[in-house]
């Protein structure tokens, strides 16, 4: 410790030293100097003779200060000097090369930020979050997310791999007093949520296993910070407050903490509620139902287990209540994912849309340096004179291009600085961003440590990879000819290093261009595609009257009064009702057992179908074209005779083919049977992408719901000014009624194309950003080329050449780099349209008309960033030119 603490000091007294071996020689030489002159020599001779014997001061000092240690540290503070005199000089080339990378690295940094909180950061908020798992049954199909409340209490009572299990339901609520009702989403939780996830409150207490023990019995609720910011101001009295919630009161215990979103990282909840309050809430009890799988289930690993080991106890589990209830969980497994994007459900797309999403932006920091890269090889061009002199002067090479790495280093921090910053505005922007969806989303992504680690060692690796070959170049020269400041002639007739960073600019703009396009006219076509009804023309408002205490009795007389009282509304040409409509993120589905077919034995293999919920007009107003049958009509009512309504993929697939009119099925074992009246189209119900899909409707009067969408065909343009009179209109018969989902139909189904959207706007962002960094690839290349060449060019004009000559030549050179980066981004965006396959709709990925297009682009701006310096060089005097060096 003594002798590192002599070190530190010894440095800090450098100074000092300096001053006393200045000193030193200078005395040496003066004394020997006064030696001479003593001697008969004159004080000019003797002072020569005496710095002559003496050698090099230089070399001496080096020596004598290599003794002293910190020789790394002083000689980067004098390159670290030297680099920022170098840049100073340099302004336009240094601020052109810290944005380019700044760009590139910034949206580098944005992306990782997103990975970062998807993988890598625990959920927010919540005590050792890496102890968490989500549990997914897998009951025929996919794992989802999705327990049964019977399920979730067997699972909590038998395991002996977790500490604690909790349960989760979402539901949307209404809070208000008459007059002033909001719809509110929620989630309903056991009584152990909080303490499994390890939550404390931030103002008085949260749920407890006390408020969880009787059904309908424990009228309260905990608020969310943004909740409670959102909706009450953050009012400090609102503990013990009394709120009217679906018409009945309910006292607020306690808020959680800020930063606390519940067990999903996109959803942000306004309020929890307790599980028993569930019939409640959601209006019919589902906590008796095993078949209703409508929750989501968390829990803790307890010590010294292993998700793995977890998993496997627990579908062991599984395997028990598949035997036990071979009707509801036959078949059963279950999977354990990491909680946050609905159990595994989100988790491979999400992830696999960010990764793709990395892979371009790397793309585009690869474009940029490749910019950086030519940039630096027309500087050390620039500077071939003054790099001979130095080393004919003795510098050593590996000295000038550790200077020239610090240089580069130097930008390349700078640009990651600017970088951080940029993705640090981009993830407060998303912060602030609500996706296009009633249900109230966050996107959580901040820029921590491990975002700004990135930056700095992605940073570090432009700067070493892209500077070390131009650093390398920049100091294998020929001294001789550089010295003289020649400029070789005939060498120009030969690719550079800043040639091949050209091509491979523009063979990466290709790819990223390439790929933007095709998502795009992708998006175009799913925008035009028949997805099985016609959004246009069509206005929407949806109620839920379960919220405001409704019966069954009096819901079905309100539909049918606002059915009657909107269908008379001026400009309204159809209206219907439906429980929920395609492509929102509320689609059910429902068994399927064909009367006349065995009934499968395990709950996995019965097939399943979406199931919608109508009133008569329905296919009329959304112009869902009947292929055979009928429409549903006002007879088919409450106990009338069951009939239904399927789609063609439904006939197709569950009965075979054949004539699907008067045949019957269930939706149950025990349920009695529908029959079916008319088959429609096929559509599109829950995504894009999906094909031939089984689905089918029933009639509204003959099954209630308590939610409605209520749906308007309108002359009206935009449809969505229809609205005001349709609200008006339940305001006239309940004031009370919160009403949600008010707009266009096209506006409810942005969510739909919020993916396909988002995918085409950032490939479109990044393609731009490549391109214009390959035209001033491009322009710079081809400017100092003509610079460089003036000699030359004013030789040739002098001889005879025309301006039309040397302007062929100079484009010749171009179209060539351009050309063969053409082909090799083609080959390369032929491969990656293949990757894209999975998000495209209604186009191949080889498709002819992109690539058409992405080379008629790049050659477009190819030639007009080559204009300019084949422009500048047709107009070199010759005589001026002559006379360069």
């Amino acid at each position: 410790m003594k002798e590192e603490s002599n070190m530190r000091w010894d440095f800090w007294r450098r100074q000092t030293r300096e001053t006393d071996l200045e000193d030193e020689i200078a005395h040496d030489l003066a004394l020997e100097a006064e030696e001479r002159i003593r001697s008969g020599a004159a004080r000019q001779d003797a002072e020569q003779a005496s710095r002559r014997d003496f050698g090099n001061v230089g070399l001496l000092k080096e020596g004598i200060r290599e003794t002293w240690g910190w020789t790394s540290l002083e000689r980067l503070g004098r390159d670290i000097r030297y680099s920022w005199r170098s840049l100073r000089k340099s302004p336009m080339f240094a601020t052109m090369a810290v944005l380019s990378l700044a760009l590139g690295i910034g949206a580098n940094a944005s992306i990782f930020s997103v990975i970062n909180s998807i993988l890598l950061r625990p959920l927010p908020g919540v005590e050792r979050g890496t102890e968490l798992v989500s549990l997914n049954e897998k009951v025929g199909g996919a794992a989802l997310p999705l327990v049964s409340y019977p399920d979730y209490r067997d699972f909590r009572d038998r395991n002996s791999v977790l500490s604690g299990i909790a349960g989760i339901g979402f539901t949307p609520a209404s809070i208000g007093q008459k007059g002033n009702c909001q719809r509110l989403w929620s989630f309903m939780v056991t009584g152990n949520y909080f303490d499994v996830l390890g939550v404390k409150p931030l103002a008085g207490r949260l749920l407890q296993p006390e408020d969880d023990k009787v059904r309908g019995g424990h009228p309260v609720m905990v608020l969310s910070y943004t909740g409670w910011q959102k909706r009450f101001g953050g009012a400090p009295n609102i503990i013990g407050t009394k709120l009217q919630v679906n018409g009945r009161e309910f006292t607020v215990l306690g808020v959680t903490p800020k930063g606390f979103f519940g067990t999903e990282l996109f959803f942000a909840p306004d309020a929890f509620f307790s599980m028993s309050m569930q019939k409640e809430l959601a209006g019919e009890n589902l906590l008796d139902r095993r078949s209703s799988r409508g929750f989501f289930a968390v829990g803790r690993l307890k010590p010294g287990i292993t998700a793995a080991q977890a998993e496997s106890a627990l579908d062991a589990i599984g395997r028990q209540l598949a035997q036990e209830y071979p009707d509801d969980d036959g078949g059963m497994q279950v999977k354990l994912s990491p909680p946050g994007l609905a159990g595994a459900f989100l988790r491979a797309p999400i992830i696999g849309f960010a990764a793709a999403m990395f892979v371009i932006s790397c793309l585009v920091l690869l474009v940029a340096c490749a910019n950086l890269a030519s940039m630096l090889l027309a500087r050390a061009g620039d500077k071939r004179k003054e790099t001979a002199i130095r080393l004919a002067l003795g510098a050593g090479r590996m000295v000038l291009i550790r200077q020239l790495l610090t240089e580069n280093l130097m930008v390349a921090l700078a640009g990651g600085a600017g970088g951080a910053l940029l993705a640090l505005w981009i993830t407060d922007a998303l912060a602030t961003w609500q996706p296009p969806v009633d249900i109230p989303m966050v996107v959580h992504a901040p820029v921590d440590f491990r975002v700004f680690l990135f930056a700095l060692v992605v940073s570090s690796v432009t700067a070493l990879l892209f500077g070390l070959l131009p650093a390398l170049q920049a100091t294998k020269t020929d001294l001789v000819p550089a010295l003289k400041n020649e400029a070789a002639i005939g060498r120009f007739r030969y690719w550079h290093l800043r040639d091949y960073m050209v091509a491979a600019q523009v063979s990466l703009s290709v790819l990223l261009l390439f790929c933007s396009v095709l998502v795009v006219k992708s998006l175009q076509r799913s925008l035009d595609a028949p997805i099985g009804f016609d959004p246009r023309g069509l206005a929407t408002v949806a109620f839920d009257l379960n919220m405001q205490g409704y019966d069954e009795p009096r819901g079905r007389d309100f539909q049918r009064r606002i059915l009657d009282k909107v269908r008379q509304l001026p400009g309204v040409e159809s209206a219907t009702l439906a429980d929920t409509i395609p492509l929102t993120l509320s689609v059910p589905w429902n068994p399927v057992y064909v009367e006349g077919k065995p009934v499968p034995k395990r709950a996995a293999d019965v097939p399943n179908a979406y199931f919608f919920t109508v009133s008569p007009g329905y296919f009329r107003t959304m112009r869902t074209h009947l292929i055979s049958g009928r429409e549903f009509e006002d007879r088919d009512k409450q106990g009338g005779w069951r009939v239904a309504i399927v789609n063609s993929a439904f006939a197709s697939r569950l009965l075979d083919g054949a004539n699907p009119l008067g045949r019957r099925f269930s939706t149950g074992p025990t349920e009695k049977p529908l029959e079916i009246v008319g088959v429609a189209e096929p559509g599109k119900y829950f995504n894009l992408t999906e094909e031939g899909k089984a689905a089918f409707w029933t009639p509204l009067d003959m099954m209630y719901k308590s939610q409605a969408y209520l749906v308007a065909r309108t002359r009206m343009v935009p449809p969505e000014s229809l609205v005001p009179s349709i609200r008006g209109a339940v305001r006239e018969m309940d004031s009370s009624i919160a009403l949600f989902a008010t707009g266009s139909m096209q506006d409810q189904l942005s969510w739909t194309f919020f993916a396909p959207r988002i995918a085409a706007i950032t490939l479109s962002v990044f393609g731009m950003l490549a391109l214009v960094l390959s035209a001033t690839g491009i322009y710079g290349v081809m400017a100092y080329a003509v610079s460089r060449r003036t000699r030359e060019i004013g030789i040739r004009m002098a001889i005879g050449a025309t301006q039309a000559q040397v302007l062929s030549s100079v484009a010749r050179s171009a179209g060539i780099l351009i050309g063969i980066g053409l082909v090799l981004g083609l080959a390369m965006a032929f491969g990656a349209g293949r990757l894209l396959k999975q998000i495209l709709y209604g186009i191949t990925p080889s498709d002819p008309m992109s690539f058409a297009i992405v080379f008629a682009l790049m050659l477009a701006i190819g030639g007009a960033a080559t204009f300019a310096p084949a422009l500048r060089a047709t107009r070199i005097d010759p005589t001026h030119a002559l006379r360069q060096e």
